[in-house]
């Protein structure tokens, strides 16, 4: 394993990380020991995880929002990490549960996760639209049926076909969620003409595609020990009899591609046309693309990359990606 040799990933991208991170970090800390939610250990792996420092890179808005937008992204990723472990899983009951919170918009059990759900998103509803928070619940609905599809390929052992992975992978990823928190960070309102363009479909397919090939790279390490059946990396070895190598060597060729088709259409949107609100949009959707990168290897330890200098793992040349792209082929 520490013979692989990973290819630059292309991002032509800045980095950004908002200047509220401090305040959000120390607002989640506070919510997740108010509410009991982890162990001692869980908290020690929550805290090298670093959600604060990816949902600030993400997005630009008030600390309070991006606080209700961190704290709900960490109990998605508790979701994940309950659902990468087939002795736990994730349960049919857990997620409907999930969901009646959302619906009754409170919670009066004791189940701390349930509490804390109720908390944030009884804040989140305060400061949006009834229209957005029905989206953000389509999303969820969305990344429970990818969870679920997940799951179920498990327990049969069976490998997902290509087409089936970039359906459902970023469904299960969230990338549906994380486009929309866009909007309520940003507190933005996109106008309908936009949200039917073919743009818009085509930048959140790229960019939900982007984040999970960019995962999958990275976390490559991580999830061969526990034999993921829906990291593309693992999902080519099966289906072309790639070596691992061979096999990192097409995901980057991929998520470049995707990259450069993702940067060719912003360039191509008209600000002048759809105006403010959409440039906005589409700078948060730069934010995660790129966000997600500087996040799994500067500032988290989950993918075991912490502190890497990005410049030997991003580059924003495309010259330059064609020039490496045979790096550490066979």
């Amino acid at each position: 394993m520490d013979d692989l040799i990973i290819p630059p990933l292309y991002c032509p991208f800045r980095p950004f990380i908002s200047t509220h991170f401090r305040a959000v970090r120390r607002h989640t800390d506070s919510w997740i020991a108010g509410y009991k939610l982890l162990s001692e250990d869980e908290y020690k792996r929550y805290d090298k995880d670093n959600f604060a420092a990816m949902t600030c890179r993400f997005y630009e808005g008030s600390a309070e929002r991006l606080a209700i937008a961190n704290d709900l992204l960490t109990l998605f990723f508790r979701l994940d990490d309950l659902a990468d472990h087939a002795d736990k899983g994730v349960s049919d009951f857990f997620l409907r549960e999930f969901l009646v919170v959302l619906h009754d918009g409170h919670y009066y059990g004791a189940v701390p996760f349930f509490r804390a759900l109720g908390d944030v998103w009884e804040r989140l509803v305060k400061h949006s639209a009834v229209s957005l928070q029905q989206r953000i619940t389509a999303d969820i609905r969305s990344l429970f049926n990818g969870i679920a599809w997940e799951q179920r390929n498990a327990a049969a052992r069976r490998w997902p076909t290509l087409d089936e992975y970039f359906k459902m992978r970023p469904a299960a990823g969230g990338a549906a969620l994380a486009g929309t928190l866009v909007l309520f960070v940003s507190n933005i309102k996109l106008p309908a003409k936009f949200l039917d363009s073919k743009e818009f479909m085509a930048l959140n397919t790229l960019c939900g595609r982007l984040g999970c090939v960019g995962n999958d790279i990275l976390s490559v390490k991580k999830e061969l020990a526990h034999n993921d059946y829906h990291n593309l990396i693992m999902l080519m070895q099966q289906m072309f009899g790639f070596s691992l190598q061979e096999a990192i060597n097409q995901a980057v060729r991929l998520h470049n591609q995707h990259m450069e088709l993702f940067s060719r259409i912003i360039a191509g949107v008209s600000r002048r046309e759809w105006g403010a609100a959409v440039q906005q949009y589409i700078d948060g959707l730069i934010g995660i693309v790129r966000g997600n990168l500087d996040w799994s290897l500067n500032d988290s330890e989950r993918y075991g990359y912490q502190g890497i200098n990005t410049d030997g793992y991003v580059v924003d040349d495309i010259d330059d990606i064609l020039e490496k792209l045979n790096i550490g082929e066979g």
